[in-house]
């Protein structure tokens, strides 16, 4: 061992030594780098005249002389003060900075006459003359490009109140002051409005009269010229200017924007929704060219309302809010009022002369028919009611929704007939064939009644459904008479993934609680959350502004009318305003309402507003659990999944979920708005879906967090 560590101490050093040596090989040492100094000249009057820079060491060469009106220069010096008595040698090797200061002999044979223009624009002027000569008279100024003021004379005191006298000989040094004399105005004209254009500054005579031609502006009619942007008297153009003002345009409204919003209904491409409408006009016409065109299945129009109203309530349209479209005075948009549509359900025994049949019943759309009792026929069991006299196809009262006009028949089973037991076979498919799930035997003209079967519980799966045939298009009935062997099929739901850090962040900022990010900034890793379980290991956070958004660009492989949304998320670093707890005595939440926070599938937008967006009851975020407030990221609570909402339509091809910050409520510093932080969405859904990974924000090699 000895002898093996007296070999390795030397072989240590010479790897040190080499490393070292190879650490300087292309870049030089503090002592080889060039240094440089440099001089400063400075005029003693006006600032740094020049400088000079050479290597350390070196010495250098003046530059110029300076000059100065009255002055002769004597010499660069060591000190600023006049009797400075110690002279720069330039000769000198130059080892550090230094400041020189000129030093000057004020020539006793002149005189200095200095001009001061008192315009705020010109720079005084000085002037040397031979003592006791006379100082010749100067052209005469301008005040400024406008000429505002006249030049009126020369005077010897700054109040302007001693003309000088240019025939006097002028023996000492004199400051002369420039005189004027008000000429003309300014006429400021706003146009007072946002966006119009910047005001318009002219200047005017004083004592003249003003015009100014009457502005125009879109949707407005010019009232006149106004002494103040509110209230104010008009402006009178008669009396002369005598001092600078501002005049303000006033206007009144002589057209209004008018939308209608057809609150579910189906339109024409070709027609307009959208008018300008002149003041006090009426739009009844182009309202009833749109109610004509306008379609909504299984619901009728009812007029024009000033809010929005559901259209699939049962409830009396609010009569208050109808709108008057007959004489137009603001802007306003009106939403289609809709009552659903009443269908007349008959129903016929389907038998010769019975006593009596049942009463008619009008149901509203998608609405269901009331259960009855049937009568009584010896010898006959009733089967249920379908829709043809030959009892092809049943109409299960309690499941089926009315969409349509209909007589209903009633199906009769022998009693004297023996019949088996009727087989349910209930089967499901993940991609591999189908898998049977359970098996219920039911008498025959039986109903499966309470009896299902437990749904099927698939990792990485939602169940959505039995149904009478594999494409889906049929539910089945827990209440529909089966008179033969039936197979069902369970509808299953795949679990789709999609990150939030694979969305686009291109040109996307963050807001963060202590911070402001751009892009990938948003991006944080795991590390941030302690024990997040964070999928993929990435989350978004720093959304805390109006307006903050994750756009998931979805594509469908074909249609989906049933797709469940989920979305991973948790909270931050604050106690929201809304916190509450999901159930009594419950751990607190941070809670977030489907208003404050929206998520907007393939929806209207009007610029970065959202017209519609989904009603999903809101989120209950997990609240940070920070070990000391004072810490912003310490001890985050885990992700959980939180549900949003089922029966999601997807349309083939391409989907837009947007994430959408909405709310203001301020927090202080940079956290103006209450947000999640966002792991990631799932999607259920039983066609293919996929989305476009922006992962390039990954691969930076930037540790997030």
């Amino acid at each position: 061992m000895n002898k093996k560590l007296y070999f390795f101490i030397p072989f240590i050093s010479l790897l040190i030594l080499c490393i070292s040596a190879l650490g300087a090989c292309g870049r030089p040492v503090e002592d080889e780098r060039l240094k440089v100094h440099t001089v400063f000249f400075h005029d003693n009057y006006q600032g740094i005249y020049a400088k000079i820079t050479v290597e350390a060491g070196q010495s250098i060469t003046l530059p110029a002389n300076p000059s100065r009106t009255g002055f002769d220069f004597v010499g660069w010096m060591l000190s600023e003060k006049e009797d400075a008595t110690v002279a720069y040698d330039h000769l000198q090797p130059l080892n550090d900075n230094i400041t020189v200061y000129a030093k000057w002999q004020r020539n006793d044979a002149v005189s200095l006459v200095t001009l001061k223009f008192l315009n705020y624009r010109t720079m005084d002027e000085i002037y040397a003359i031979e003592k006791n000569s006379v100082f010749a008279l100067p052209e005469n100024p301008i005040y400024d490009e406008d000429e505002t003021y006249a030049f009126v004379n020369w005077y010897t005191d700054k109040e302007c109140t001693q003309v000088y006298d240019f025939d006097s000989a002028v023996s000492s040094d004199i400051t002369l002051y420039a005189g004027w004399s008000k000429q003309k105005a300014y006429l400021t004209i706003d146009y007072n409005y946002i966006g119009s254009p910047a005001p318009v500054v002219k200047a005017v005579k004083l004592g003249e009269a003003i015009s100014v031609d009457a502005p125009t502006r879109d949707q407005y009619e010019f009232v006149g010229w106004y002494t103040k942007p509110t209230g104010g008297e008009p402006f009178d153009f008669e009396t002369p200017l005598d001092s600078n003002v501002t005049i303000y345009a006033r206007w009144s409204r002589n057209a209004y924007n008018v939308s209608f919003n057809l609150n579910g209904g189906v339109l024409d491409d070709s027609l307009s929704l959208s008018y300008l409408v002149a003041k006090n006009t009426s739009i009844e016409t182009e309202a009833e060219t749109i109610e004509d065109a306008l379609t909504y299945v299984g619901h009728d129009f009812a007029g024009w309302y000033m809010i929005k109203t559901n259209p699939n309530s049962e409830d009396p349209l609010p009569q208050e809010h109808l709108a008057d479209l007959s004489s137009i005075n603001d802007d306003l948009t009106v939403y289609a009022g809709w009552t659903l549509s009443e269908y007349e359900i008959k129903f016929d025994y389907n038998f010769e002369n019975p006593p009596e049949q049942p009463a008619k019943q009008t149901i509203k759309y998608k609405k269901y028919i009331q259960n009855f009792s049937v009568l009584a026929r010896d010898g006959y069991s009733f089967g249920g009611w379908f829709t043809e006299p030959g009892c092809l196809n049943q109409f299960t009262l309690a499941d089926t929704p009315v969409v349509s006009n209909l007589t209903l028949y009633a199906k009769w089973i022998e009693d004297a007939v023996q019949y088996e037991d009727i087989k349910v076979n209930y089967y499901y498919d993940i991609g591999a064939g189908d898998v049977s799930h359970a098996l219920v035997e039911v008498e025959y003209n039986g109903t499966v009644g309470n009896n299902s079967p437990q749904d099927p519980v698939i990792a990485n799966y939602v169940f959505a459904g039995w149904y009478r045939d594999k494409a889906f298009t049929t539910k089945f009935s827990t209440s529909m008479n089966l008179i033969a062997d039936t197979n069902v099929y369970g509808k299953m739901l795949k679990k789709y993934t999609f990150e939030a850090e694979a969305v686009n962040f291109h040109d996307k900022l963050g807001q963060g609680t202590s911070t402001n990010s751009f892009e990938e900034g948003l991006i944080m890793d795991h590390t941030f959350v302690r024990g997040g379980n964070v999928s993929n290991g990435y989350f978004v956070r720093e959304l805390y502004y109006y307006g903050a958004s994750l756009d998931f660009v979805i594509e469908a492989e074909e249609e989906e009318t049933d797709a469940v949304l989920y979305i991973r998320a948790s909270s931050e670093s604050y106690q929201f305003f809304g916190a509450k707890s999901k159930e009594e005595g419950g751990p607190l939440y941070n809670f977030i309402s489907d208003t404050d926070f929206k998520i907007v599938v393939n929806g209207e937008w009007e610029g970065a507003e959202p017209k519609t967006w989904l009603a999903y009851g809101g989120m209950y975020l997990p609240m940070a659990n920070l070990v000391e407030s004072g810490d912003l990221s310490t001890d985050k609570t885990p992700f959980e999944d939180i549900f949003i909402i089922e029966g999601l339509t997807l349309k083939k091809g391409t989907n837009l979920i947007t994430l959408l910050v909405s709310n203001n409520k301020n927090h202080g510093g940079t956290f103006h708005s209450e947000a999640p932080i966002i792991d990631c969405i799932y999607l259920y859904s039983s066609v293919e879906l996929t989305m476009f990974d922006y992962e390039y924000y990954l691969k930076d090699g930037v540790k997030r967090g």
